[in-house]
């Protein structure tokens, strides 16, 4: 590897590093851990490896995305309920039709 590779090579491992240091600012600033837990965090970050770096971001990632869709998540849910109810009513309703329906044809056969 020429110097001017890994020049560029090491830019780019730089670059990585701190979009992945911007993401997990975010992740941990908007997290609801108090002031004191997030200092601590941060103090351990230089401890720890790439990889351990890497696997807090998804933990905080799944964290996050799971309290910015949970309202959503609801909705959907109650939305969907709504519908599987009307469906149900509909059904109840046919059922009944078709009951009375035999029940009449019933009564004008044994007329």
């Amino acid at each position: 590897m020429n110097n001017n590779t890994k020049i560029k090579h090491d830019n780019q491992f730089v670059d990585y590093l701190k979009n992945k240091g911007k993401k997990l600012g975010f992740l941990i600033g908007n997290s609801a851990l108090s002031n004191n837990i997030k200092q601590e965090l941060i103090e351990l970050l230089s401890k720890m490896n790439v990889e351990q770096i890497d696997r807090l971001i998804r933990i905080f990632e799944a964290k996050f995305i799971n309290d910015q869709t949970g309202k959503i998540d609801n909705e959907f849910k109650v939305k969907i309920e709504k519908m599987i109810n009307g469906f149900k009513d509909k059904e109840r309703r046919k059922k009944e039709d078709l009951i009375s329906s035999i029940e009449k044809f019933n009564k004008n056969i044994s007329i």
